[in-house]
């Protein structure tokens, strides 16, 4: 039987084609669908924290002093650190082609660690290199090779060879003044900064490290393992790494479903075909088992071949869909090359695999049982379906637990995982739901959607519509497959457009205004009488005044401030102030409790 077996794959090559696309494709789905949550999830590890999975401890400073240089002795002195990078961060003005400084205010210096991201070029390696971020070159059309000057501490005036450009991710300081990278010991002359930012450590045990460190350093230093430092950045900027890397697992579940629905469906309908073949082989004395056994084996075989093409075509389909992406600007971290995990070669074989083998089971025993008769007939009678009253009653629960989880969810307060959870389940059970009625439905919606077609083309589209009929259970399946198909396309131009447009009305409920008037020097302000002077100009609908410091409500610090003008807040007297809803709910303030303020370094005017 196993001869017979592979001997029937050699003589029908065609059919052997046409079984493995189907698994080609979808094993290629699922390997393509990790592809691309793999690279996205990177570039957001690297967009959103600056890729702090690469340090193992961060060293920060309390109360946003600065890190002394023997602080960073100590750490590298310490067993097990195999490395330590202080970092460096200060104003450092970058001179445009005219000679005045760029941007509305001075551009940050910072020092090049193993956590910049290059993205052209290479990283400064001596005092007269350095690097701008991407943004910056764009504007002041820079470009690598070129020359470029910047003002010290003093004012005084050095000029720098541009070597490579660099990302800055999503952090808001860089990204609203513009950056500058250097060496650590130039970074330090052109800022004045003494000490350091933070202190990155790499070693092998984090938490080990981490303990180590805080025996070393002493008190008065905030330790952070990396994966604390992603989280804390992620949440800083805005993002909850926890619910896009759920998102991502859900949407390759998907994926494994849908390649699961279409190998079924293929190698179920192929085994069915071959009914009379299984019967010539019963006529000339093979057994129950034999007969078992080889479509197993022919399972096997070709779900290996297939779902090592898959991985290869998921692996393009991936890296496709990352270029179509970054062709029509998604806002998505694309700029990563696609790779292909070792999770994801494991998954799609073993899926591959597995869920061809288990869609031939059910084909094969029945194929068992097919009498040697049937070798005779000229005609192999297909199974006829009935729905039973067990399946719509089983379809309609799972409908209405479904639509309740759903509405349940929605209803629910976001910022926890709990909704998403939940109306993950609720989908779940609906298109289980519809999964258990596709059989039933497929029949009437068939004569629906085909009267016109039935109308137009004649005959062939009346045969057309009773085909679709014929077999409900088998057009079931196909159409579910399709149907989760459109479904992840309609949910990723859903997504996509969404995003777009929450991030625009974001912008502008918090920054409601056209135009900001800024001193370039951090503690420089703006005169009183420039304010009076706008508001008194007719193109201007209205202008605010604003002043802020920093001052401690409580045992909090934070920034606080005065404005004069139009303003959204009406009812303040005097003795009154109003918070922001997230402080309040933090620090545990509602309407009406007293609160106290003490005013630290000086005020600045807006």
């Amino acid at each position: 039987m196993i001869r017979t077996t592979l001997a029937g794959l050699k003589a029908h090559k065609l059919r052997l084609l046409l079984t493995s696309v189907a698994i080609t494709l979808g094993v290629g789905f699922i390997a393509g669908t990790f592809v691309l949550t793999d690279t996205i999830q990177a570039g957001f590890l690297q967009k959103v924290t600056a890729d702090a999975g690469r340090v193992a401890v961060a060293v920060l400073p309390s109360q946003g002093g600065q890190l002394p240089e023997q602080v960073l002795e100590k750490v590298r002195g310490i067993d097990g650190v195999t490395g330590a990078q202080g970092l460096v961060r200060g104003s450092a003005p970058l001179l445009g082609a005219d000679g005045k400084a760029v941007g509305d205010l001075p551009t940050s210096a910072i020092s090049v660690s193993d956590r910049t991201t290059i993205t052209e070029g290479v990283a400064p390696s001596g005092g007269d290199e350095a690097i701008v971020d991407t943004n910056t070159a764009r504007a002041q059309n820079l470009k690598v090779g070129d020359t470029v000057a910047v003002l010290d501490q003093k004012g005084a005036k050095h000029d720098f060879r541009l070597v490579g450009l660099f990302d800055v991710g999503l952090d808001q300081e860089l990204g609203y003044t513009g950056a500058v990278g250097f060496t650590t010991a130039t970074a330090q002359l052109m800022t004045g900064e003494k000490g350091y930012r933070e202190i990155d450590v790499t070693g092998a045990d984090p938490d080990a490290l981490k303990r180590a460190i805080a025996a070393a350093v002493g008190g008065g230093h905030e330790l952070k393992t990396g994966k604390e430092l992603a989280a804390a950045l992620s949440k800083s900027n805005g993002v909850e790494l926890e619910f896009i890397t759920l998102g991502l697992l859900i949407f390759g579940l998907i994926a494994m479903m849908v390649a699961a629905l279409v190998i079924y469906n293929t190698f179920n309908i192929l085994v069915a075909q071959r009914t009379k073949e299984m019967a010539l082989l019963r006529c000339i004395g093979a057994t129950r088992g034999q007969v078992f056994g080889s479509i197993l084996l022919e399972s096997v075989v070709v779900g290996l071949l297939s779902s090592v093409l898959g991985l290869a075509t998921g692996y393009g389909l991936g890296a496709g869909a990352m270029a179509l992406l970054r062709a029509f600007d998604a806002p998505l971290p694309t700029g990563l090359a696609a790779t292909l995990a070792p999770r994801t070669i494991a998954i799609g074989l073993v899926v591959g695999l597995v869920v061809t083998v288990g869609a031939a089971l059910l084909p094969a025993r029945s194929a068992t049982a097919v009498a040697p008769i049937a070798a005779l007939r000229a005609q192999v009678e297909e199974q006829t379906f009935r729905a039973g009253l067990v399946r719509v009653v089983l379809a309609g629960l799972l409908l209405l637990a479904g639509i309740g989880a759903t509405t349940m969810a929605v209803m629910m307060e976001p910022g926890s995982q709990a909704p998403l959870f939940i109306a993950m389940a609720g989908c779940s059970l609906v298109f289980l739901a519809v999964l258990v009625l596709g059989p039933v439905l497929v029949k009437p919606l068939s004569a629906l959607v085909g009267w016109i077609p039935g109308r137009l083309f004649g005959v062939p589209g009346r045969l057309a519509v009773d085909n679709s009929g014929r077999n409900p259970r088998r057009a079931a399946t196909t159409t579910i497959a399709l149907t989760i198909g459109v479904t992840l396309m309609t949910l990723i131009s859903v997504i996509t457009a969404s995003t777009r447009v929450s991030m625009a009305a974001k912008l502008d409920s918090q920054f409601p205004a056209d135009y900001l008037i800024t001193a370039q020097a951090r503690d420089a302000s703006i005169p009183r009488s420039i304010g009076e002077g706008l508001r008194g100009r007719p193109e201007l609908d209205s202008v605010i005044q604003l002043r802020e410091t920093s001052a401690m409500l409580g045992r909090n610090e934070t920034m606080v401030g005065t404005f004069a003008g139009p303003a959204a807040i009406k009812s303040l007297g005097p003795g009154e102030v109003a918070i922001s809803a997230s402080l309040a709910k933090e620090w545990g303030l509602r309407k009406g409790s007293p609160s106290s303020s003490r005013r630290r370094g000086r005020a600045l005017s807006r």
